[in-house]
C-alpha cells in the first residue's frame, strides 16, 4: 500500500489491503474505523493474523481459527457473549468465553465493540487483557487485542496488536464447555 491516507478516504478496505499493513499503518487504520452494529456480528467468524505478526504466530501449537458472537445480553453491561475457535492438535475447540458490549475503546475512545473475558468464571483466561472490534467493510473487521500481561505471543503486557475477522462461516454453535457467569 503506497498511500495509507490515500486509502483512509475509500468506501472500504479488503482483506488483502489489511493484511499487509504494517503496525503504524494499523494505528491510523484502526482510528478512522466505526464500531459495528449491535446486532452485525451473529455467529462464527474467521479470523486472520496480519503479516507482520506471522512469524510470532506459526512458532505456536495452535492456530487462531476466528471468534463467535451472538446478540445475548448476558449480564447487566454486556450485549452478548462469544469465544474463541482455534485448531489444537488437528481438533477444532471452542473456548475462552467473553462477554462483549459496544462502548469507548481502552486505545482512542471512541466507540468499539469491546470483548471482555472477566464476565466467566474461566481461570485460564483471567489474565487476558481487552479484545476490540471495529468495520473496515461490510464483513470486515480490524481487531485489536491488549493483553495485561506478557504472554507468548507477546511479551510486552499493554502493547496493542491487531488481526483481522471476516466471513461469517457458521451459525452460533456455543463454546467446548460453558462456565457459569461471575
Amino acid at each position: 500500500m503506497k498511500n495509507i491516507h490515500w486509502a483512509l478516504n475509500r468506501n472500504g478496505w479488503t482483506l488483502e489491503d489489511l493484511l499487509f499493513l504494517k503496525y503504524e499503518q494499523c494505528q491510523i487504520v484502526y482510528a478512522s474505523l466505526p464500531a459495528p452494529k449491535p446486532d452485525e456480528l451473529n455467529g462464527e467468524y474467521s479470523g486472520h493474523t496480519l503479516i507482520y505478526m506471522q512469524p510470532v504466530m506459526l512458532q505456536k501449537p495452535y492456530e487462531f481459527l476466528g471468534k463467535a458472537f451472538r446478540p445475548n445480553p448476558i449480564k447487566e453491561g454486556a450485549q452478548g457473549d462469544g469465544y474463541i475457535i482455534w485448531r489444537v492438535n488437528g481438533a477444532i475447540v471452542r473456548n475462552n468465553q467473553f462477554g462483549w458490549a459496544i462502548g469507548p475503546s481502552g486505545i482512542d475512545g471512541k466507540p468499539a465493540l469491546i470483548m471482555d473475558w472477566q464476565y466467566f468464571a474461566e481461570d485460564a483466561v483471567q489474565n487476558y487483557g481487552i479484545d476490540e472490534v471495529r468495520r473496515a467493510a461490510p464483513g470486515l473487521y480490524l481487531c485489536t487485542t491488549v493483553n495485561k500481561q506478557p504472554t507468548d505471543t507477546e511479551p510486552i503486557a499493554g502493547r496493542v496488536n491487531y488481526w483481522l475477522m471476516c466471513d461469517r462461516r457458521s451459525d452460533w454453535i456455543g463454546p467446548d464447555h460453558e462456565y457459569p457467569l461471575r
